[in-house]
């Protein structure tokens, strides 16, 4: 189950960058990613990469917790 946390950093994803997470699975790594980097686990100076493996068919059965 996703968090509101969790919801809100997909919200912010798709409004800001145009880049749909699901909650299952990518949402879920991206709370981590972003909540690791702002620990500052990465200096400014470093790569990451994130790939976004798809799951796009979860978002619509949770599509009213997506759009408030």
């Amino acid at each position: 189950m996703p968090t509101e946390e969790g919801l809100d950093l997909i919200r912010a994803f798709a409004r800001r960058l145009g880049l749909f997470l699901d909650p299952a699975y990518t949402g879920k790594a991206m709370l981590g990613l972003s909540g690791e980097a702002a620990k500052g686990r990465w200096r400014k100076s470093d790569n990451v990469l994130f790939i976004h493996t798809g799951g796009i068919f979860s978002l619509f059965p949770r599509r009213h917790e997506l759009i408030p």
